[in-house]
C-alpha cells in the first residue's frame, strides 16, 4: 500500500509570505499551473482513493490532479491547523521560524493537530488501498514526521508529492 501526500498548490497568500491558516484561498494561476504539472507525474501511479482537505485550495488541486476521476473524499483532520489572530500576518515578522514556537492561545497546539493526523493514518492504514491525500503545509510536514520516524525539516513546497508505504 501506498500513501501519496500531496502539499495544495499555491495561493496569492504564500507568495506573498503570509500565514495561511483556515481561510479558504483558491489557487492562484500559478497554484493551477503547479497542479496541472503534477498531474502528469501522478499519471502512473496506483491510486484507488482519493482524500482532501475540504478548504477550496485543496478541492482545486485535488481535482486537477485526480486524473482517473475517482471519487474524492473530504476529510476535516485533513484541514489546515487554525492560526488564529495570525492568519495573513506576515512570516518575516513572526521572529521564529514556524508558528510551532508561538505560545499563542489562539493558535491550535501542534500536538492537537499531531492527534487529528494520527487518527486519520490509523484509519487509511485499514483501507488497504493506495492513497491519494491533498493536504496543506503543516498537515503534509505532520504526515512525513510520522511516516519517516520524525524530522525537523520545514513544510513541503507546494504540490509537492511525497510517496510513503504503509
Amino acid at each position: 500500500m501506498k500513501l501519496y501526500v500531496v502539499r495544495h498548490g499555491m495561493t496569492d497568500s504564500n507568495v506573498k509570505g503570509l500565514v495561511n491558516g483556515r481561510n479558504d484561498e483558491d489557487l492562484n494561476a500559478q497554484g493551477i499551473a503547479q497542479a496541472i504539472r503534477l498531474q502528469t507525474a501522478l499519471l502512473n501511479k496506483p491510486i484507488d482513493l482519493v482524500i482532501s482537505s475540504p478548504l477550496r485550495r485543496a478541492r482545486h488541486t485535488a481535482n486537477i490532479i485526480n486524473t482517473t476521476n475517482l471519487q474524492i473524499l473530504y476529510d476535516d483532520r485533513l484541514i489546515e491547523r487554525e492560526t488564529g489572530g495570525y492568519m495573513y500576518y506576515p512570516f518575516a515578522k513572526l521572529n521564529v521560524d514556524r508558528l510551532d514556537d508561538l505560545h499563542d492561545e489562539t493558535i491550535e497546539p501542534l500536538n492537537s493537530v499531531r492527534m487529528r493526523v494520527n487518527d486519520f493514518l490509523n484509519e487509511v492504514k485499514k483501507y488497504q488501498r493506495n492513497v491519494l491525500v491533498v493536504t496543506h503545509g503543516d498537515v503534509a510536514r505532520l504526515i512525513r514526521d510520522e511516516l519517516s520516524n520524525g524530522n525537523d525539516e520545514p513544510n513541503p513546497d507546494n504540490c509537492t508529492v511525497q510517496e510513503y508505504d504503509l
